[in-house]
Parts: structure tokens; C-alpha cells; sequence
């Protein structure tokens, strides 16, 4: 019971974290979504995971468009949540029970698979690029810097999940809860 009692304080301290991180000033690609994402994959069930990464990315992208000129949905989204969900949900697939380090490799690896989806997608769904070998390569290297800062959230977002949560309970053994949305 103070294993799930632990991880949905967690949770929502994590997800609040996300929300307010996401509204003010940050480095490009800065940001604890990926982590988010990995960490409810791992703790929750499937239904339970994708309810919390859609509840996360749709109040980050409606706040974050009150607070800003940008648009709170376009042609990205499509890719930036379904590489989201895609990852929650191989979180949860393969029952990971990583330790910490582990736990950081995970996400480490995740951001560069969703670096890699959500710039397929910019390529093929804006019109910022022709559809061409050449297109494409420039697509992805114009991309690069961002990459580094995905990199570099995944790392510090997973160190942080382990100081909110407690080294003796970090991704402890567990079942995905079964019919329990928390």
C-alpha cells in the first residue's frame, strides 16, 4: 500500500513539475515529458499511462499557448503524442523494473528514438522541407543542437524522479496495476 501510496504522490508531484516547467522559459527540448511519459509506463497500467501522458500534454500545450503566441495544436501533434504514448506503452510492454542508472539509460534512449520520430514528422508534415533525400538530411542536422538538450533533460528529469521519489523505492519490484486507474 505505501508503494502505490509513494507513487502517486510521486505522480503528481512529477506532473505538476511538467506543467509549470513546461509554462515558463526553458531550454529548447528542455523539458520532463519524455521522462513523464517513461516513468507512468513503468508504474501504471496501460489505460491508466496514456489517460496521464494525454491529461499532462494536453494541459502543457493549452497552458503553454494561453501563456504564449504559438499555437496549442498542429501538425506535430500527432507525432509528439504519439511518440509519447508509443513510449509509455513500451515502458509498460516490456514490465521494466530498471534501477536508477538503468532507469536513466531507458530514458537517455527514448529521447533519441523520439528525436528521431517527432523530426520524420517535421520533415513529412511541414512544408519547411522538400520530401527528398536532401530534404530529409537537412531535416535532421539542422535538429542536432536539439537533440543534445533532449539528452540532457532525459538525464536530469531521471535523476530528479529518482530525489522526488527515494532511492529505497525507485521502481521497486511491481505488477502494472490491473483495473485500478491509481
Amino acid at each position: 500500500m505505501l508503494k502505490n501510496f509513494n507513487t502517486t504522490i510521486t505522480t503528481t508531484l512529477f506532473f505538476l513539475a511538467a506543467v509549470i516547467f513546461k509554462i515558463t522559459p526553458h531550454l529548447p527540448n528542455f523539458s520532463p515529458e519524455l521522462v513523464f511519459a517513461v516513468f507512468v509506463g513503468c508504474r501504471y497500467n496501460k489505460l491508466t499511462q496514456a489517460l496521464l501522458i494525454l491529461a499532462l500534454l494536453v494541459s502543457c500545450d493549452v497552458l503553454y499557448c494561453a501563456t504564449s503566441p504559438f499555437q496549442a495544436f498542429g501538425s506535430w501533434t500527432l507525432f509528439t503524442y504519439s511518440g509519447l504514448l508509443a513510449l509509455g506503452l513500451a515502458a509498460n510492454s516490456l514490465k521494466l523494473k530498471p534501477g536508477q542508472w538503468r532507469f536513466t539509460g531507458i530514458c537517455l534512449l527514448s529521447s533519441l528514438l523520439f528525436w528521431t520520430w517527432t523530426n520524420f514528422g517535421t520533415w513529412l508534415a511541414s512544408p519547411l522541407y522538400p520530401h527528398t533525400l536532401q530534404g530529409i538530411t537537412l531535416c535532421f542536422s539542422l535538429a542536432l543542437p536539439f537533440l543534445g538538450f533532449s539528452l540532457a533533460s532525459a538525464a536530469t528529469w531521471s535523476v530528479a524522479i529518482k530525489l522526488i521519489q527515494g532511492h529505497k523505492t525507485l521502481f521497486a519490484k511491481h505488477k502494472p496495476l490491473k483495473n485500478n486507474l491509481m
